[in-house]
């Protein structure tokens, strides 16, 4: 989303936008080429210190008016940018959890000092002011969104279209993480045979994965019977908006860490944080 944004500015309004990324690889860079035409795009392949260093080296060689800090985690380079560019404003994004409860000393301060905060919600704004002492006034909402032209017709299946869809579908997207159970996911499990009782189309559909899928397939299997003849628990992998498009998550391998990216900062999805 950020870097859709970045790249639609006009030419005028800023000399050169510069993405590092952390974790995706340089071959996701290659596919997202075309879509990002006006961003220099810059991977590491999960070698942070590598980034770090390209960070730095950034900082000493080049002018940066702004930098957007993907990541609570990261929200130190802010502090480090700052000392290195005193003119230099940066801002931190915070996407729910991680920001939830009090933060260690030096992401607190590196948050607290921050020119402003984007968060994806105003739970999240309220959770971090009162964990973490943020300024409410730096805390500004911008909450994650996908592109859409208005014209494409939604396809769950392949084959399937506006016309041969039929059936109401609730959809949940999430990372189904056991530390983030208070997501509902298995409530809403257990919840389907009584809503079925007055929509009796109903169809659930999960798109997530993570060390709590299991837990909610073996959720799924003990629901009553008219409700594990008629669904599937349909797990897939995310495609968050955090990938630099759909396309390019499609092709990426399979693995058990979610995809991750940095837009003069990251956007990634925190691997430490849990619940307070």
């Amino acid at each position: 989303m950020v870097c859709r944004a970045l790249n639609e500015l006009e030419d005028g309004c800023v000399a050169e936008r510069r993405v590092l990324i952390a974790m995706d690889r340089r071959t996701d860079l290659a596919a997202a080429a075309d879509e990002f035409a006006n961003l220099t795009l810059e991977s590491f392949d999960g070698r942070r210190t590598s980034f770090l260093r390209r960070v730095v080296a950034a900082a000493l060689s080049e002018r940066i008016d702004l930098a957007l800090i993907g990541h609570v985690n990261y929200a130190p380079i802010g502090l480090l940018l700052k000392r290195l560019r005193p003119n230099l404003r940066y801002g931190v994004m915070l996407h729910g959890v991680e920001a939830w409860s009090r933060l260690p000393r030096i992401r607190r301060r590196a948050v607290r000092n921050a020119d402003f905060v984007m968060s994806v919600s105003d739970y999240t704004k309220q959770q971090v002011v009162e964990a973490n002492g943020v300024n409410p006034e730096k805390v500004y909402l911008l909450p994650n969104t996908l592109a859409w032209d208005g014209n494409e017709a939604g396809r769950w299946r392949e084959g399937e279209t506006e016309g041969t869809r039929k059936g109401t579908r609730f959809l949940s997207v999430c990372r189904l993480d056991a530390r983030e159970q208070y997501k509902g996911i298995d409530t809403v499990i257990k919840a389907l045979p009584a809503a079925r009782v007055r929509v009796p189309d109903l169809e659930y559909v999960v798109i997530g994965s993570g060390s709590d899928l299991e837990r909610n397939r073996a959720t799924f299997s003990f629901c009553p019977a008219p409700v594990k003849d008629s669904e599937s628990f349909s797990s897939k992998r995310c495609i968050t908006a955090n990938r630099l498009s759909p396309r390019t998550a499609a092709r990426r391998p399979r693995s058990s860490r979610p995809a991750r990216q940095e837009c003069w900062s990251r956007q990634e999805t925190p691997t430490n944080s849990r619940r307070p």
